[in-house]
């Protein structure tokens, strides 16, 4: 979220939210802060949270591992015929 305040001197303030707290910043023309805030919002939709990215490529493998004994489905599936007869009227 953000906002755009007329500071007692004169100045508009920019205060905007980002994930790592509250922020502000200060412009001689609305239309600066206007513009400012513009970007800061453009930037908060493309935002990746980096710490999402820090398991490793052994994690993942291990956490996605497929099952190491077959299941019934596997043993179903390998008794089955690999061809169909086709039958002909």
């Amino acid at each position: 979220m953000a906002s755009i305040d007329k500071r007692s001197n004169g100045r508009w303030r920019a205060r905007y939210r980002f994930p790592g707290g509250r922020h502000a910043r200060h412009f001689d023309r609305k239309r600066d802060a206007e513009t400012f805030l513009i970007g800061v919002e453009h930037d908060l939709r493309q935002y990746v949270d980096l710490a999402l990215g820090r398991e490793s490529l052994v994690d993942v493998m291990e956490n996605h591992r497929p099952p190491a004994v077959p299941t019934q489905h596997d043993r179903q599936c390998a008794q089955r015929p690999r061809t169909r007869p086709h039958v002909v009227r």
